[in-house]
């Protein structure tokens, strides 16, 4: 078991070693960005569908394709499933070999797969920001609750914080969960008045 977990790690490396020292050659690596506007007049969420986006570095005949494979839904299931950055390359690569593709093809790295996370989370925020605006009836009931939660600095263990949720219907939504410096009364309606305002 540890054997092969060894010889996998060591393949994984010499093929990032491999793959940096192609890329460094041939051209630059540029942040990728769906483009939507092709498929707009059809009925495909596009957002479901690996692009494939050009770089090339001025200077150089030779030009990189990348494909952006990784969807909301990807990351959806990533995040569901807890995993870590270096779980995540593992099953991704896992995944495109399974497939008959070829891995050098697909930014495959640690900080590429945090920063499509990241980018793909903020989308999925704001689309949720969107439809929730669009369809929040007059009447909704306002909901808080303190918790002590772990924050995401080590130096601070432990932060107060206040979900603050509106409900109507069967549905619920939580609007913010601000940090708290001391759980007084007062701060709480601060913040949740703070919360409504935005």
């Amino acid at each position: 078991m540890f054997k092969e977990e060894r010889t996998r790690l060591r393949e994984e490396e010499n093929r990032r070693i491999k793959y940096v020292s192609a890329s460094k050659s041939s051209a630059s690596y540029e942040p990728l960005q769906e483009d939507c506007s092709s498929n707009s007049s059809e009925n495909i969420d596009s957002e479901d569908f690996p692009t494939l986006n050009e770089s090339s570095e001025p200077g150089t005949s030779k030009s990189v394709m990348r494909k952006d494979f990784i969807t909301q839904k990807i990351v959806a299931a990533l995040v569901r499933c807890q995993l870590n950055m270096g779980d995540s390359v593992f099953v991704l690569e896992a995944t495109i070999d399974a497939l008959g593709s070829n891995i050098d093809e697909f930014p495959i790295s640690k900080s590429s797969i945090q920063r499509i996370r990241t980018q793909k989370l903020k989308e999925r925020v704001e689309n949720i920001k969107i439809v929730f605006q669009n369809e929040v009836p007059n009447v909704v009931t306002l909901h808080w609750d303190g918790k002590l939660l772990p924050a995401l600095s080590a130096r601070k263990s432990k932060k107060e914080r206040l979900p603050i949720v509106i409900s109507y219907g069967l549905k619920k939504q939580p609007i913010a969960v601000p940090r708290l410096d001391n759980s007084t009364g007062k701060e709480q309606e601060q913040a949740v008045w703070k919360a409504i305002l935005d």
